[in-house]
């Protein structure tokens, strides 16, 4: 399980109507590194509602998704990397995080502003999370950062010690 931090460059899906509810969009990272993420349930209602209250902010979407599950490519999929229910914490734009604000502040990438790409600006946005800091700062506490571009390797080693 690691914790992934980018920003949204294309939204692919959007189901939120009927269980199950998913958002599958392209993360992309300052490196210019690219990563499907589907989220499932409640975590894809969180963001379908961030993204629709952004349509006509065109802010980037800069988010943190806690305790990802790496999907293994298939022949049908490429890498990806989804929520694990009840287990991981989905933050967007929220300034209390440090890994999302450093991001944000370094944004050099194109990223998704409502069906449109545009160079990032940085700018501040209003979302913030709903969670008390003392329980994010020790849930955070052993978090494991990787870039996007690693995400694969790091895939690709465990598999290999694991065997």
């Amino acid at each position: 399980k690691i914790d992934v931090v980018g920003v949204i460059a294309e939204v692919i899906e959007r189901k939120t109507v009927n269980p199950a509810y998913r958002v599958t969009v392209k993360l992309r990272d300052n490196s210019d590194a690219e990563i499907l993420m589907t989220l499932w349930e409640d975590y894809a209602l969180q963001l379908d509602d961030v993204i629709e209250k952004n349509h006509f902010k065109r802010e980037p979407l800069v988010l943190m998704l806690t305790l990802a599950k790496i999907k293994d490519a298939t022949d049908k999929y490429p890498l990806s990397v989804q929520n694990i229910k009840n287990g991981s914490k989905l933050y967007v734009n929220s300034d209390d995080i440090a890994e999302i604000r450093k991001f944000r502040d370094s944004l050099c990438v194109p990223f998704y502003v409502g069906g449109l790409t545009e160079e990032g600006s940085g700018s501040q946005s209003q979302y913030t999370s709903n969670s008390q800091r003392g329980d994010r700062d020790k849930f955070l506490h052993n978090a494991q950062m990787v870039r996007l571009g690693d995400i694969s390797r790091l895939r690709e080693v465990r598999t290999t010690n694991f065997k």
